[in-house]
């Protein structure tokens, strides 16, 4: 289930950190392992096979937080964090 603070952290090279609400873009919790921004909409979705390698942002790490125990903490949001995947499929640093 989504709550209305979980959100992604996509770190990019040249804009430093964003936050992105899940549910801007109709993303669930848990958030998918890979994620693509649309280039000319800036929409953010779930990567497909057909997406190309060097324009996919990989989940490395996310919230333990429960569906549960979110729904009594009031002041806490769920989060994930992406990394941009180089061609080779290495991760940038």
């Amino acid at each position: 289930m989504t709550h209305e603070s979980d959100f992604l952290r996509i770190n990019t090279e040249f804009m430093g950190p964003l936050n992105i609400r899940l549910n801007k873009f109709g993303l669930g919790w848990p958030p998918p392992q890979f994620i693509v921004i649309e280039g000319e909409t800036g929409t953010v979705r779930e990567a497909t096979a057909k997406d190309k390698r060097e324009e996919i942002f990989e989940r490395v790490s996310m919230s333990k937080i429960t569906d549960e125990q979110i729904a009594n903490m009031e002041h806490v949001a769920r989060g994930a964090d992406y990394k941009y995947v180089v061609r080779d499929g290495a991760q940038s640093e």
